[in-house]
């Protein structure tokens, strides 16, 4: 679909493509051509590499588009595409390469951890705990003393939203976070 600026974007269609998965687990009907439609907009904008672009045509970027890119696939149940491999492991590699007071500094952090927890957590305990561990350290130097935390734009529920989301993935109380 067009949006107002012309081509769809990844984040938007990875959002869609997780409630459809969940909507056809709890036994709604979703229809397959759909699920297709979508995967073939997020295989259009991957990368042999594990790079995603945020809309066709665009600048592929390992943070955050690999975790959406790997995010929407899991999302439509595709769990062995060919570009998973690489996203993940570019994911990994992406964070452990960076400091914690580097990685603190990054635009849109908390949504690219979002999807990158997403992408850690279903690859497996030991790659999972040692993101979870970084990222820990993280958040606990963005938390402000008030508990929030705030992005470049002085935004607080969203990243702060995000950051809780993070933290319980632990606990297993959402059903996003599989294994």
């Amino acid at each position: 679909e067009l949006t107002q600026t012309g081509e769809s974007d990844t984040s938007v269609t990875t959002l869609v493509l997780w409630v459809l998965g969940e909507a056809r687990k709890c036994g709604f009907t979703v229809p397959k051509s759909n699920m297709e439609k979508a995967v073939q907009f997020i295989e259009k904008c991957g990368l042999p590499d594990g790079r995603f672009s945020y809309r066709l045509n665009a600048e592929a970027k390992i943070q955050p588009h690999s975790g959406v890119g790997v995010a929407a696939l899991y999302g439509a149940g595709v769990i062995n595409h060919p570009l998973l491999p690489a996203a993940r492991e570019l994911i990994k590699f992406e964070y452990q390469r960076y400091s914690v007071n580097d990685l603190s500094k990054r635009r849109y952090l908390l949504f690219g951890s979002f999807f990158a927890s997403l992408t850690l957590y279903s690859s497996g305990h030991k790659e999972w705990c040692a993101w979870y561990e970084k990222m820990v350290q993280v958040l606990a130097k963005l938390q402000k003393p008030d508990g929030e935390i705030h992005d470049q734009d002085g935004n607080k529920i969203y990243p702060t939203a995000l950051a809780a989301i993070i933290l319980q993935a632990p606990y297993g109380y959402l059903s996003i976070y599989q294994q």
